[in-house]
């Protein structure tokens, strides 16, 4: 879920990131704990893209509009 790759763009720890998920949790009512570690992971990672990659959108933004209409399917 968490790879060394996106910790390291994240500039953050897998301890760090999984804090984070236990306080998002509450939210994810519904969802396995595995389902909700992908969305952050995905979460984590469309915030990346769309703060550091803005220039490369035409490259990526395919892939994150599968990415939410598959998080919309989660929640209905």
């Amino acid at each position: 879920m968490f790879g060394a790759p996106l910790l390291t763009l994240l500039g953050a720890t897998l301890v760090d990131l999984e804090a984070k998920l236990e306080e998002f949790v509450p939210i994810l009512t519904g969802l396995s704990k595995e389902q909700g570690k992908s969305l952050w992971a995905a979460v984590l990672t469309l915030g990346m893209f769309e703060r550091k990659l803005v220039v490369e959108r035409d490259v990526w933004e395919l892939v994150a509009e599968k990415a939410r209409n598959g998080w919309r399917g989660w929640s209905g």
